[in-house]
């Protein structure tokens, strides 16, 4: 499928074909990116729900926040906006946003960012222990936001969210691409 590639200093017009509820994936420079991306054999590091106003749910080491997209940019090579294969309705949009801010600075999870960084380490060596990854109901990782706001919609992505990454995103049968952003 063909979709719109655009520069960092068309960032406005890329704002415009975005959607409340399209799903953005980054691909970013810090070493920390660069380790997940070898991780989980993708070329994203991170993941965010667009909430419309140029802002975005996204889970990071300070928690589950709402943040200007634009700020987030400056921190990425390109972006990937995949939108839900069936639009979303507005009740589905009212349960995500209800459901994003009652998460909002709910804590990041650490042990499952360190858990999922040995399962795909064994993962990588032909083994398979998923219960490494331990998991908490109100902290989260970035794709797991994600997850949980689409299931609150009634959308289920997985059946396993906690192996659920950015590249599970970019795979996924219930997203196309939209379009991306790229440096200058």
């Amino acid at each position: 499928m063909n979709f719109n590639i655009y520069t960092k200093n068309e960032f406005d017009v890329f704002l415009n074909e975005l959607k409340v509820g399209d799903v953005l994936l980054f691909k970013g420079e810090s070493w920390v990116s660069k380790a997940i991306m070898w991780f989980t054999n993708s070329e994203w590091s991170h993941v965010a729900i667009y909430a419309g106003d140029g802002r975005i749910y996204e889970s990071t080491e300070a928690g589950v926040e709402l943040n200007v997209l634009k700020f987030r940019i400056n921190h990425c090579e390109r972006i990937l906006v995949k939108r839900y294969i069936e639009p979303l309705t507005d009740s589905d949009i009212e349960k995500m946003i209800q459901k994003a801010t009652e998460l909002i600075y709910e804590n990041y999870d650490i042990w499952q960012f360190i858990g999922l960084g040995i399962y795909f380490l064994f993962r990588k060596l032909g083994i398979r222990f998923s219960f490494l990854i331990p998991n908490s109901r109100r902290k989260m990782i970035c794709s797991e936001l994600v997850y949980v706001l689409y299931l609150v919609m009634g959308k289920k992505l997985s059946n396993n969210p906690k192996t659920f990454t950015p590249e599970s995103i970019k795979s996924s049968k219930f997203f196309y691409s939209v379009c991306m952003l790229l440096e200058d």
